[in-house]
């Protein structure tokens, strides 16, 4: 899996979460969640996710997006690897599945399905 696979994977989560379409999702993996911006469109989908989530959920959303939520989009982040604390290719492509693998989680719940 490439690094595009995963924001492929990233926008198909938050598209499901908001039950749109691709045609009308403006967040698209291969400019914005790739190379351009990914939190503003996580943040927008989870701050969705925080206003019907009980107290434990809420407390999980904020410590991501507070705590372990960084880079600027998935380019940012295997550019920068030092920066947060990634020494190598592979460190980063886990951070990102980690991370999408969270916001699948922080965005589950039987009751919203």
């Amino acid at each position: 899996m490439k690094l595009m696979d995963l924001a492929n994977r990233l926008e198909i989560i938050l598209r499901k979460y908001l039950k749109t379409h691709h045609i009308n999702f403006h967040i698209k993996a291969n400019d914005s969640l790739f190379d351009s911006d990914w939190i503003k469109p996580v943040s927008f989908v989870l701050g969705h996710r925080y206003a019907f989530a009980d107290i434990q959920k809420k407390d999980d959303i904020l410590k991501f997006l507070e705590c372990e939520f960084q880079g600027k989009n998935i380019v940012d982040l295997n550019s920068n690897k030092e920066k947060y604390c990634l020494t190598n290719e592979e460190q980063v492509f886990k951070y990102i599945q980690e991370t999408i693998s969270k916001i699948e989680y922080l965005l589950s719940d039987d009751l919203l399905k």
